[in-house]
């Protein structure tokens, strides 16, 4: 079973073993303006973090120094010279190191941005975290502040990435990065940050068993997925106010699977049990905006956990109803976008079905290869499993069930790890393989259905985007900021889903086009309340 599981393993690691790391150098302290200047590094914490530099860069073998910076950080979380260390190096790549704006750039100030706040967090002196987050925040907003949304979907950076995740996964990073620099030329395009979210989930979930990429790539989806959720939401309201001049996000009743199980992953990583059960929560509250699409996300979260096994079976019984009622629901049916969405479903509850040891109703649903509407033989990337399914259905149950999880195959829908959970990936899906469809097929797969059009009752979220409940920041007691409004000392406003305070008497002065040394201090992202 183990010889099975590793070429299992090691086929996960070939689609995305083309992910390349710049190499980063700690330079000497004074070399430049970099530490002392531009990253407000001192001397001090400089001299702690080095030795830990020139520790990963002798241990890193044929890693990169990256690589073995996430593994430290995964290994110990709560070790503040490993986020210092980390703060630092994204902070070096920047928009507060160099004010260029790219694709690579907005990335790493997303993931300095998460550091500094679990550097604020875990450490005793917190004022420098503090500061440069707020100034780094402030510069990530305005790249991302927009003056109106829309879905347009005629981007070549769309097309780009539709190909990848349907037809080319060996592009899957270079398309990623394409709609990065569609987002940075107009962050008002709901549809581009969605479909960033989904490529960063996706990168971060398929990455290999001992790929530490994921961490990285969890953060991105982390942040990104929250920003889709009030900028599709804001979208929403605008429909409800006046449907002749704007239309919904079609994919947003899914965003909150693609919110929910990256930052629980992180949760999981913090050994953060509170944050992790609102995100639970919050999961099981997008269960009933999409039961047919959550019922997969929450039963992949729940295989491996004992204490939610029968919860993630029940979802998924709950899942399988809601679509016979609708077999033309999106996410219930093949389409261009998932081509075998049906016989993953499948093998998901046929996957429950073993470890629940109820044989007779794995061995009923292994019959559906023989259906030809089920496109079984078109099935490239998912008959290997189902086969092994098929013929070690007793040994499955046994190492599904005993106290060692090192013989354990993953969940049809999952990608084991060698740290933190087990990601959800549905490589086997929504890739087409050998099936094919029709440009009129392709066109009506962009269509939503009727049932999820609009959410109305949008769930809150629980956490903050890094996935801890301390540094959530609710901002539905705060106005949205009035240009004719006059605003005193220690006012707090909201702009662009973002939290700001006053730091004088102030009037007409918008928060974002502010700079650090302007009226207006940055405080966060607001993750509730910055929807109107």
């Amino acid at each position: 079973m183990k010889h099975l599981y590793l070429i299992l393993s090691l086929f996960s690691m070939s689609v995305f073993a083309n992910i390349s790391h710049p190499n980063f150098a700690l330079a000497d302290y004074y070399s430049s303006d970099l530490f002392y200047q531009k990253l407000n590094v001192s001397k001090a914490m400089y001299d702690e973090v080095k030795p830990l530099y020139n520790q990963l860069q002798q241990s890193k073998a044929h890693r990169s120094f990256d690589d073995m910076l996430s593994i430290s950080y995964m290994e110990s979380p709560i070790y503040q010279s490993v986020i210092s260390l980390a703060a630092i190096r994204h902070l070096s790549a920047s928009l507060l190191a160099d004010s260029n704006v790219t694709p690579e750039s907005l990335e790493h100030s997303i993931l300095a941005l998460f550091y500094l706040e679990r550097l604020a967090l875990v450490s005793a002196d917190s004022t420098w975290a503090v500061g440069s987050q707020r100034k780094l925040g402030r510069l990530v907003n305005q790249v991302l502040s927009y003056s109106s949304l829309n879905v347009d979907e005629s981007l070549q950076s769309h097309t780009q990435f539709h190909h990848a995740f349907n037809k080319a996964s060996e592009l899957a990073i270079p398309a990623g990065n394409a709609l990065v620099a569609s987002l940075i030329q107009d962050p008002g395009n709901v549809m581009t940050l969605t479909l960033i979210t989904g490529s960063r989930l996706w990168l971060g979930g398929e990455a290999g068993f001992d790929d530490p990429s994921t961490l990285n790539y969890f953060i991105l989806t982390s942040f990104y997925s929250v920003r889709a959720i009030a900028m599709a939401h804001a979208l929403e309201n605008k429909v409800i106010a006046n449907p002749q001049n704007h239309r919904t996000m079609r994919l947003a009743s899914i965003l909150g699977g693609w919110t929910t199980l990256p930052r629980r992953w992180l949760a999981g990583i913090h050994q953060d049990k509170l944050s992790q059960i609102l995100i639970e929560q919050e999961h099981a509250q997008w269960f009933q905006v999409n039961p047919g699409f959550h019922s997969v996300t929450l039963a992949s979260s729940y295989f491996n956990e004992p204490q939610y096994f029968f919860s993630g079976y029940n979802y998924l019984m709950q899942g399988l109803t809601s679509c016979n009622q609708d077999l033309s629901f999106r996410s219930c049916s093949d389409n261009p976008r998932f081509s075998f969405n049906r016989l993953v479903f499948i093998t998901t509850i046929i996957d429950y079905s073993i470890k629940a040891g109820d044989f007779n109703t794995a061995n009923a649903l292994l019959g559906v290869k023989n259906w030809p509407e089920f496109h079984w033989s078109e099935w490239q990337l998912g008959q290997s499993a189902w086969q092994l399914r098929e013929n070690n259905m007793a040994q499955l149950h046994e190492s599904w069930n005993n106290d060692s999880v090192d013989d354990d195959i993953p969940l049809i829908t999952t990608t084991k790890r060698q740290w933190g959970d087990d990601t959800m990936t549905c490589q086997t899906c929504h890739q087409q393989q050998g099936r094919a469809w029709t440009k009129e097929q392709e066109e009506q797969a962009k269509n939503p259905s009727p049932s999820i059009s609009v959410i109305g009752q949008w769930p809150p979220v629980t956490t903050s985007w890094t996935s801890s409940e301390q540094a959530f920041i609710d901002c539905s007691q705060s106005a949205f900021w009035d240009n004719q409004a006059v605003y005193q000392v220690s006012q707090q406003v909201q702009f662009k889903h973002a939290l700001y305070e006053a730091k004088w008497w102030t009037k007409s002065e918008q928060p974002n086009s502010s700079n650090e040394f302007d009226v207006w201090q940055f405080i966060g992202f607001c993750h509730e309340g910055s929807v109107r």
